[in-house]
């Protein structure tokens, strides 16, 4: 039997576990910032040293929504998303229906699905570094992120397979 010095040490250790695995779970929760001009965005990555991760979309569209609360501001540990942003992009969030800024890292694409999703260098922010459309998985999002931070960046990304995560079909337009 145990005594109750013991017990009483057992239940103040589950509770600090606790305590901490919420504390983790809520900064996790937290979602980006997103700057909503290019100016914004561009001098804070010139101040922070940071690309821009532009995401050009709706407020209304389903794949946009998806992009930005699924993938890119998730809590999924495997890839790590949402960090690799914070740590190494400013986030610019372009609602197309209330902002022309844009329009230029679209140029050439025609017709397109959204989201648009630009990797800018704010040393040359007339144009993008990448550019992307439409919906993609967490894991080819972070390699195309990744591509453009200093080798100093995160470390490289255990193999996931993240299409255990695009569980929600109805989300993805084709």
């Amino acid at each position: 039997m145990q005594s109750r010095g013991n017990v009483m040490k057992q239940v103040a250790i589950a509770l600090t576990v606790l305590l901490l695995t919420c504390l983790v779970q809520e900064s996790r929760a937290a979602g980006l910032v997103w700057q909503t001009s290019k100016q914004a965005a561009l001098q804070l990555a010139v101040q922070q040293q940071k690309k821009v991760l532009l995401v050009v979309g709706r407020d209304t569209c389903q794949n946009t929504k998806y992009m930005r609360f699924t993938i890119l501001e998730s809590v999924f540990p495997f890839p790590p998303v949402k960090e690799l942003v914070e740590q190494q992009y400013i986030a610019w969030y372009a609602n197309m229906d209330h902002s022309t800024e844009w329009q230029t890292y679209a140029a050439g694409l025609g017709a397109f699905n959204l989201p648009i999703i630009c990797v800018i260098d704010p040393a040359n922010s007339g144009t993008y570094l990448d550019r992307s459309t439409d919906v993609q998985s967490a894991d080819k999002l972070y390699a195309r992120l990744q591509a453009f931070i200093k080798s100093s960046a995160p470390p490289p990304v255990p193999p996931v397979n993240s299409s255990q995560f695009l569980t929600t079909p109805s989300l993805i337009k084709k």
